[in-house]
């Protein structure tokens, strides 16, 4: 199984190793290098696809703060262009599931010169088996 740790892992890596900067991973509150970027959780949805399988949504959000919070619109518009390409294709976590992107969404805000992008994280998961069914060498069976 996978989850919202190894989605995120997987998701920063990638993003890191495509736009070269750093990962900001404390409160926005306490202060951040420029340029950094920032991935949050906004919201998990979480059911039962049938039976066997879970259907997972995880609404994500990255912030991307450019190099000067003064100039800096055009390193915005490129950085959007590497997410859009990275987030067109799948990304593979450490455990080889493979990862897509869905309702992606970027929004430019001109006077922090800071980047938004939402999108969603869509997990289908085989529901792990509890093992409640006896092993075939404890069957008993009657051949007649």
């Amino acid at each position: 199984m996978i989850g919202t740790a190894q989605i995120i892992k997987a998701l920063t890596v990638n993003v890191r190793n495509i736009l070269n900067v750093k990962v900001n991973d404390r409160d926005l509150e306490e202060g951040f290098d420029r340029p950094s970027f920032f991935i949050d959780v906004d919201e998990i949805d979480d059911s039962e696809l049938t039976t066997e399988y879970y259907y997972d949504t995880y609404h994500l959000e990255l912030y991307y703060f450019a190099t000067e919070s003064k100039i800096g619109f055009k390193e915005l518009l490129e950085v959007r262009q590497k997410l859009r390409e990275l987030f067109s294709g799948r990304i593979e976590t450490e455990e080889g599931f493979g990862i897509t992107f869905d309702e992606v969404t970027h929004f430019i805000n001109k006077e922090d010169k800071v980047l938004h992008t939402t999108f969603d994280v869509l997990a289908v998961q085989r529901i792990p088996d509890k093992g409640d069914e006896p092993m075939i060498e404890e069957l008993v069976v009657n051949i007649k």
